[in-house]
């Protein structure tokens, strides 16, 4: 987030004011191209400014020899721009190559490539971008570049961890609350920092880390390169630890967001804490360990509370299989989260807590609680959270950290499972509809990107990225050729055909950003610190002009927001890079690069996994399954096979199995297509000898090494509602509950249990569940009898 310019160092402000301004509009470079190129199959579009409006001869050279030639198409006045614009379209060249330029008159272009891996380096480079802004832990040499990105790694852009309590700073391990709020700390040592400062916010967090692993569902379930996130291709310290690097690079954010909810016991438990940073605003330079001031978290929010409860359920199912254990903690902490927010709908950030850090005040969660149930109800199918989706039929396609019901719609558009097939339809119509939307302002600008004069705000490039994954989604839906010309010919905007010729991206195109503004790549500033690596995503231009920087060298302007933009480390309202900012260009790269990589159109039958279910119905200790509800998204016949948890196994859509003894067990399902396509599912099977009534079960969910997931049902089996209740159970084994939901928990061993509010009727034939999470206190998670009036 943002620093005021009266916080700059006195070195800072000295230097700055001996630079000569960078002008807000400059001639060179005029046709303005992609500087970085264009895909050999793709729309290549150049625009041209001219006072002229009659029809231009331009030519295209390389190496000395004149390639194509052609006549200019005049488009007239741009209000975005202020200028008289003609177009240049040279689609049909598709000679690989690099040294290209475009000349019309005595003008010409920056160079650029025409090669399939034009957008590979970019990619890689803009996830890279996370790595280096980890917190808790030091930045490497070995890491700091590599891979598949564009640079090799640089002792310049190594540093220290930052925030680990090592003088002078005050660590991030046990963080307190702001003064006056809580009585306790929490370790918060993980994720990224913020943007240009070191603060960690769990709503820009929050959108930032579901960019990238919506970014690696789009690619699982659509792309034709499925190993474009794989085990190495990053070069991070988890890299060959056999999980896909991008899942790694999110996971150190998810370990953030997890350990900013509040504990049980608290008041607002199951909460999340709004954000965290230092007490007072911090200067330039300044590298993440050189961070003297103490640092605090903010009370939790509504809006952090749901950004938790999305991101953690969505986490749940892309871990499932690759780390089951995490998985489940993530699924708990998004239930808890849901719940919590549930109970406190309106808990709004208020601005009281801005000196030190950005606000990301949102005063509507309305669209956050649809996010959230969106994704819990994809991940576990639970139809109790289809009441909260919703949206109107006038949505519009801007989204962002404030504006979430888009990534609803993506989420439910893109993941096929089986019960959320009537939403996902919905939702790609939806999105669909916005991409025709989108493509017509598109094609109505100048300079082609998807905003209008009014969309260039603080920003304003992530707005343009973010919109360009609906155009791209649309394409994946439909197969349409419009949609990711329409998308491909956006991206040019971002690596310099634009008003100002300005690649947007660090690293990328001979001229290009090259001081953002950034604590840490200072390099303009003072020489012992590094210049930003390639790959980062500059804000954008943005009229508003909210700093002093842009304000002296900017202003009038305004007519004319395209050019509101200077390159200027002080300038952190148009020049700021944000994880949430460099997250779009992610998406929209790894869409772009995958065009390239898997051809120019979308798999004709891609594989999709298929969905397992299957009905129990126990007789005394005759378990019978049926695994009809099973489907696959492509049509594809299926195997079945079971694991009955006894140690048992069988096969086929049917199964019978014969226990030896009451109990509560475990049976899997897994399902496969036989095109690699597979899916399983546990559920829990409660069996006895005939002689009990009991109408309790205690169902172990998951478990890992130290610890477990359990829930308690009622089961209401008379014929009149039960009006309250209360159960309790004991370990033998020392076993400790730490975290519990759905019932007011008392005692320690044995625990009691009894109903909140809205669960405590059970109507006839209907049951009721609470869960917990705990410490083990044996090899295997203990399943003690339940005891209660309504037991019986």
């Amino acid at each position: 987030m943002r620093t005021p310019m009266f916080l700059l160092s006195s070195m800072s402000l000295a230097l700055a004011a001996a630079m000569t301004p960078i002008q807000a509009y400059s001639a060179d470079g005029n046709p303005r191209v992609n500087q970085r190129g264009y895909l050999p199959e793709a729309p290549k579009v150049a625009v041209y400014a001219t006072a002229n409006d009659a029809a231009q001869t331009w030519e295209l050279w390389r190496n000395g020899a004149l390639v194509a030639s052609g006549m200019t198409t005049p488009k007239g006045a741009d209000a975005a721009s202020g200028e008289r614009l003609h177009q240049i379209d040279f689609s049909s060249v598709d000679i690989e190559g690099e040294g290209y330029e475009l000349k019309v008159g005595g003008d010409r272009s920056y160079p650029f490539a025409i090669d399939e891996q034009v957008f590979s380096g970019p990619l890689y480079d803009a996830i890279r971008y996370y790595y280096h802004n980890r917190s808790g832990i030091e930045i490497e040499t070995q890491f700091t570049g590599g891979g598949r990105s564009s640079y090799a790694p640089d002792a310049r852009l190594a540093r220290p961890a930052g925030h680990i309590g090592v003088a002078p700073n005050l660590g991030d391990y046990n963080v307190p609350c702001w003064p006056g709020t809580c009585n306790y700390s929490l370790d918060v040592s993980k994720g990224w920092y913020d943007a240009g400062d070191h603060g960690k916010y769990v709503v820009n967090g929050g959108i930032s880390v579901w960019k990238l692993l919506n970014a690696y569902e789009r690619n699982h379930y659509f792309g034709k390169h499925k190993e474009a996130f794989a085990d190495g291709t990053l070069n991070i310290p988890e890299s060959g630890n056999g999980v896909p690097d991008l899942l790694d690079e999110a996971r150190w954010q998810m370990e953030f967001l997890l350990a900013m909810q509040v504990p049980e016991g608290e008041a607002l438990a199951g909460m999340v804490h709004h954000k965290m940073h230092d007490e007072n605003w911090t200067g330039l330079p300044l590298a993440p360990h050189e961070d003297p001031r103490q640092r605090y978290l903010v009370p939790p929010s509504t809006a952090a509370t749901l950004n938790l409860a999305a991101t953690a359920a969505q986490s749940a199912r892309i871990w499932k299989d690759i780390d089951p254990d995490f998985a489940a903690r993530c699924l708990t902490a998004a239930q808890r989260a849901w719940q919590a927010a549930k109970q406190h709908p309106d808990v709004i950030y208020k601005d009281d807590f801005n000196n030190g850090g950005g606000g990301y005040g949102d005063q509507d969660v309305s669209d956050e609680f649809v996010w959230a149930a969106a994704e819990l109800f994809v991940t576990t199918g639970d139809a109790s959270y289809k009441n909260d989706i919703q949206w109107d039929e006038d949505l519009t396609p801007d989204w962002a950290w404030p504006q979430t019901r888009i990534p609803a719609l993506m989420s439910l558009a893109m993941v096929p499972a089986d019960h959320s097939a009537t939403l996902r339809e919905q939702a790609r119509g939806t999105l669909v509809s916005l991409a025709d939307k989108l493509v017509t302002v598109i094609d109505s600008q100048g300079y082609l990107p998807p905003l209008g004069n009014e969309e260039y705000y603080w920003g304003s490039n992530n707005v343009l990225a973010n919109k360009l994954a609906i155009t791209a989604l649309a394409y994946d839906f439909t197969g349409e050729d419009k949609y990711a010309d329409a998308t491909l010919k956006s991206v040019d905007y971002l690596f310099g055909r634009n008003a100002l010729s300005l690649s947007y991206v660090t690293g990328h195109g001979v001229h290009a950003v090259k001081q953002p503004h950034h604590r840490f790549w200072a390099g303009v500033l003072n020489s012992s610190y590094p210049w930003a690596p390639p790959g980062a995503l500059a804000g954008g231009p943005n009229p508003g002009l909210e700093d002093d920087v842009a304000k002296a060298a900017l202003s009038g302007c305004e007519s004319k927001p395209q050019t509101c933009f200077i390159d200027d480390i002080g300038s952190w309202s148009t020049n700021e890079i944000t994880i949430n900012w460099n997250g779009a260009l992610v998406w929209t790269l790894a869409f772009v690069n995958d065009l390239a990589e898997g051809g120019d159109g979308p798999d004709p039958d891609p594989n999709h996994d298929p969905v397992a279910a299957f009905s129990i119905n126990a007789s005394n200790l005759t378990l019978n399954l049926d695994a009809s509800a099973s489907s696959d998204p492509d049509g594809d016949a299926l195997n079945y096979q079971w694991d009955f948890g006894d140690g048992a196994v069988g096969s086929g859509k049917t199964a019978s199995h014969e226990y030896a003894a009451p109990g509560v067990y475990s049976v899997m399902l897994k399902v496969s297509d036989g095109r690699g396509g597979e899916a399983s599912l546990t559920q829990q099977a409660t069996l006895d000898d005939g002689n009990s009534q009991g109408a309790c079960e205690y169902i172990v969910q998951n478990e890992w090494n130290s610890g477990f997931v359990a829930l308690i049902r009622i089961h209401n089996q008379g014929s009149s509602p039960v009006e309250g209740w209360e159960v309790s159970w004991q370990y033998s084994d020392g076993t400790q509950i730490n975290n519990q939901w759905n019932a007011n928990f008392s005692g320690l061993n044995p625990y009691k249990a009894s109903p909140l509010d809205w669960n405590k009727t059970i109507q006839p034939g209907a049951y009721v569940e609470f869960g917990m999470v705990g410490q083990k206190g044996s090899a295997t998670a203990q399943t003690p009898t339940v005891s209660g009036d309504v037991c019986h």
